[in-house]
């Protein structure tokens, strides 16, 4: 119900920063050459979540970087997922996104 697949085959990618780099209110245009991309049905996945221990819920550690066919750069994050105590409704993950760089 919420794993994410990335859209490699029509040229997206994506990759996975950590906010003990740059935060997502922080990460702009500027950080694009340095960000790694990859090109990975699973590159999102089930890495934006956590379901069991202690830290139930939406990671609040990493956000990701998508790139689209036409070179459009996206950052986005998730709120939450309706799973441990984060809110929301479990398959329907609640996310922000924001355009950095429009092609």
């Amino acid at each position: 119900q919420d794993f994410i697949l990335l859209n490699y085959l029509g040229g997206a990618e994506a990759a996975e920063v950590a906010v003990s780099t740059v935060s997502y209110d922080n990460y702009a245009e500027s950080n694009i050459a340095s960000t790694s991309f990859v090109k990975t049905r699973d590159a999102i996945g089930s890495k934006w979540r956590v379901t069991s221990g202690t830290a139930i819920g939406v990671t609040k550690d990493k956000f990701y970087v998508i790139k689209d066919a036409e070179g459009n750069v996206y950052k986005l994050k998730f709120v939450n997922a309706g799973i441990g105590t984060d809110g929301g409704e479990r398959g329907k993950p609640v996310i922000e996104y924001k355009l950095v760089k429009k092609a």
